[in-house]
C-alpha cells in the first residue's frame, strides 16, 4: 500500500519526516524445518514525480536501534526472526510512525510543487 508522510512539522533546510501511521509486515512461517530468517528491503529507483523530479537519497529506514540507513536499490536488512522449532509462527512487525521508512528532506522548499513524489519498495525474506 501507499505510505504518506506527515509534512505539517516542515521548519528550517533540512528535516526528516514520519510516516501518518505505522505500518506492519506479518511474517508467517510455516516451515517444519525452519531456521533463523531475514527480513531486506530496497527500492526499484529514487522517488519521483510524473513530472521526471526525483528525490535523491531521501527515503531512510529508522531501524528498532535507531540507525538510520539510507535506502537503495541493493537491498538492506532491516530485522531477524529466530526459526519456529517447527512449529507454524506469525511475526507481526510494526514500525511505527517515527520507525521503518521515513523521508528526510535536504531542502524543504521542494515540496511547494505540491507534486507526489512515489517509489515501489521491495520486501525480501531471506532464510
Amino acid at each position: 500500500g501507499n505510505i504518506t508522510f506527515d509534512n505539517s512539522l516542515l521548519s528550517g533546510s533540512s528535516v526528516t519526516l514520519p510516516k501518518k501511521s505505522s505500518n506492519t509486515v506479518t511474517i508467517v512461517d510455516s516451515r517444519l524445518n525452519s531456521k533463523p530468517w531475514k527480513l531486506y528491503i530496497n527500492f526499484v529507483n529514487p522517488m519521483k514525480t510524473e513530472s521526471g523530479l526525483i528525490l535523491i537519497d531521501a527515503l531512510i529506514f529508522n531501524k528498532f536501534n535507531n540507525e538510520n540507513v539510507i535506502l537503495k536499490s541493493t537491498p538492506i536488512l532491516v530485522y531477524s526472526g529466530s526459526d519456529n522449532g517447527g512449529n507454524i509462527e506469525v511475526s507481526n512487525i510494526t514500525f511505527s510512525t517515527e520507525k521503518g521508512l521515513l523521508l528526510k528532506l535536504a531542502d524543504t522548499s521542494i515540496l511547494n510543487f505540491k507534486e507526489e513524489y512515489s517509489t515501489k519498495v521491495i520486501w525480501t525474506l531471506e532464510s
